[in-house]
């Protein structure tokens, strides 16, 4: 991503990635976020991992073909959210990589948003870890509604400890990353 945005942009805590199946549960700053995630992956990493996004931002052709080069799984939630749940279940189930940004959308003022319960459900019943990764900083490069990037901003993201289902609900699952990734943005 433009030599991660001329090298201001800082990645730790990649050692956390679990060399089984993942569910990376990023906040919500940007639309640059899984650009900025991904860019920091190893490429056999990447390569088996993909992305959850709204069907409604990959309308125009030339978006849904680039979806579907780049592991990039488009889903409607609004029309059935059982089939989208599966969809994304499909993936783990094959032993790869799901990103989910669990606020749903991105925040509009800066502040991390309420986290939905759909990382936590697949989570819960595929028995796979949820890796919480902080993001601090891309709102500034990107806000919402701003249509040129303001480039040289500090842009930190840190991969935190894996979250693993057992003796979890979807609740207290979803509690847990959230604080997990809130305390982080905090520091």
């Amino acid at each position: 991503v433009v030599y991660r945005l001329s090298r201001r942009i800082k990645a730790r805590g990649l050692d956390n990635l679990p060399d089984e199946p993942c569910i990376i549960a990023p906040n919500r700053q940007s639309v640059l976020d899984a650009f900025l995630v991904a860019s920091f992956l190893k490429r056999e990493f990447i390569k088996k991992t993909y992305v959850y996004a709204k069907e409604k931002h990959f309308r125009n052709p030339f978006m849904r073909f680039m979806a579907n080069r780049n592991n990039i799984i488009l889903v409607d939630a609004n029309k059935d959210l059982k089939l989208s749940i599966q969809k994304l279940a499909e993936v783990l189930k094959k032993g790869k990589n799901l990103m989910i940004f669990p606020e749903g959308t991105r925040t509009l003022t800066g502040k991390m948003g309420e986290f939905k319960q759909t990382f936590a459900i697949l989570s819960s019943e595929l028995k796979v870890p949820v890796v919480p990764v902080a993001i601090k900083g891309s709102y500034s490069i990107l806000p919402s509604g701003a249509r040129i990037p303001r480039l040289f901003r500090k842009v930190s993201i840190e991969f935190l400890k894996p979250v693993y289902p057992e003796n979890h609900s979807y609740e207290s699952l979803k509690d847990i990353v959230y604080q997990s990734v809130a305390s982080k943005l905090a520091d």
